[in-house]
């Protein structure tokens, strides 16, 4: 249980930034990044990979009470959801080398943007 929600929303803030690559340049969580772009972290499957982003995600969710602490989680899962559609449209298993030649669809504010390699 999170008795807590400002200083576990700190700390899940760090923890997060930690998991990104380099080219996001830490605190500012920056959504320019290359499509060879390497997320080491954030792509490991299992229990200790996304599915840990995903729990914690949960109880933070449940521990929320105010609006301020509401605005806190809707900025961070903006920036889960972006890394995740970033990843599914750009990024390859560590061990396939061979870049994507068909259509990739990326999601931008609930549209669907269609784009060509």
């Amino acid at each position: 249980m999170i008795s807590d929600v400002s200083e576990w929303a700190k700390s899940w803030r760090s923890w997060w930034i930690s998991l990104q690559p380099e080219s996001r340049e830490g605190e500012k969580l920056l959504r320019a990044v290359g499509s060879d772009e390497h997320w080491v972290e954030t792509s490991k499957g299992g229990i200790n990979g996304f599915y840990n982003i995903v729990v914690s995600l949960g109880w933070w969710l449940v521990a929320i009470k105010t609006d301020c602490e509401r605005d806190e989680f809707a900025t961070i899962l903006a920036d889960v959801l972006w890394v995740l559609n970033h990843m599914i449209v750009n990024c390859q298993p560590a061990n396939h080398t061979a870049k994507r030649s068909h259509e990739d669809v990326e999601s931008y504010g609930g549209e669907e943007k269609t784009t060509k390699r």
